[in-house]
């Protein structure tokens, strides 16, 4: 299923590994979310609605830097 996408987002870097090691030819379109400003969305599983919140945040941050830094010159 990746290999029929151009860009996969995942939310951390052992995300990231997972999928290239299942498929090593999608390297290089598998990307953090925070690769832009360089974080991690730590995964807010179990650990309640604040946690959800500032994933959410962060996935908000990650795109908006992604969209400017990949589609500000289209």
């Amino acid at each position: 299923m990746v290999r029929s996408f151009e860009l996969v987002l995942v939310m951390d870097e052992r995300q990231q590994r997972a999928v290239e090691s299942l498929d090593p030819s999608v390297r290089g379109r598998v990307h953090r979310i925070g690769r832009v400003g360089k974080f991690d969305v730590p995964d807010p599983y179990r650990l309640g609605p604040e946690a959800f919140e500032e994933a959410f945040t962060l996935i908000e941050r990650g795109i908006g830097e992604l969209e400017n830094t990949l589609w500000s010159n289209a």
